[in-house]
């Protein structure tokens, strides 16, 4: 499944007041995250990530992304098995003309799936005859 969700911002809008998303994604693994800065963001536009209110993306609490006509993209394997799985996009503006408006992606697979895309193998129970000589 993906998800896109535009994060319009203001001009003028400050850091200490960011503009809010909120958005609840479905169960499953989160296995890839986009941020798309279009162009003449100039590096103005900054977008971070919350899940629950605490931040997760970027890992460094605080910074933010920010970018102009380009897109961060990363692969992640970040489970999504408490519900509802509420995420926070928050971002602010230093343009003072111009609104922007970064797009937020996120693919979420079930489990298997998200495992098989990393190459991993889930371990399944053997199951093996007993013969008449064992017992």
């Amino acid at each position: 499944m993906f998800y896109s969700f535009d994060l319009e911002i203001p001009a003028n809008t400050p850091k200490r007041a960011p503009e809010e998303l909120e958005v609840n994604l479905t169960w499953g693994v989160i296995t890839e995250v986009e941020i798309r800065f279009p162009p003449r963001c100039g590096g103005l536009a900054k977008v971070k990530i919350l899940e629950h209110r605490h931040q997760l993306w970027p890992t460094n609490l605080d910074e933010w992304f920010y970018g102009n006509d380009e897109t961060i993209k990363w692969d992640e394997y970040h489970e999504l098995f408490e519900m509802p799985a509420l995420f926070t996009l928050l971002g602010y503006n230093d343009d003072d003309t111009f609104k922007h408006t970064p797009i937020i992606r996120f693919e979420i697979l079930h489990p298997l799936a998200a495992m098989a895309k990393r190459g991993i193998t889930p371990s399944q129970p053997t199951v093996r005859r007993i013969t008449w000589e064992e017992l």
